[in-house]
């Protein structure tokens, strides 16, 4: 059996920022996203829960200005159904962890997830298109602005 190729986190990076910035749908980039899954392998979990922070930190929201859980998904997933403790529990991970991280908090990412049997990386990507909608709505900006600045960020050429 050939031993798959590691995953660049700079790679998946700009596969996403380039695909949201020529206004790629959530579920095409998740197609294309599954290149890069690898068994046990967490890094593009990573890279979308990065980018995640990012925006919440672009943002600019703060406990007087906060971005409401709950709207998250009501509000700004209605395109997905979670169901089951696995779901819940998966986007419940991917919607804090931004959070904890733009606030300062540093999770044990690998101790959290490395036990789970599922892939955490398509709730991390909703958890980014969450924060994208939540703070373009907060901004004003478009969502194209904000994946912008994350390239620029990032030194991705789009």
């Amino acid at each position: 059996m050939t031993k798959q190729p590691r995953v660049e986190p700079a790679e998946v990076r700009a596969v996403v920022l380039r695909a949201f910035h020529r206004g790629a749908d959530p579920d095409e980039l998740q197609r294309e996203l599954i290149a890069f899954q690898r068994e046990r392998d967490h890094t593009m979990a990573e890279v979308l829960l990065e980018l995640a922070t990012d925006v919440l930190t672009i943002s600019g929201a703060t406990r007087d200005r906060p971005i409401d859980y709950q709207d998250l998904v009501k509000t700004h997933l209605t395109d997905y159904e979670y169901r089951g403790k696995v779901d819940h529990r998966s986007i419940r991970y991917a919607l804090t962890y931004p959070a904890m991280r733009a606030g300062g908090l540093q999770p044990d990412f690998l101790d959290d997830v490395s036990w789970w049997r599922t892939q955490l990386w398509p709730y991390a990507l909703h958890a980014l298109v969450a924060y994208l909608r939540a703070a373009s709505a907060l901004t004003g900006a478009s969502s194209e602005g904000l994946v912008g600045q994350l390239a620029a960020r990032h030194h991705v050429e789009l």
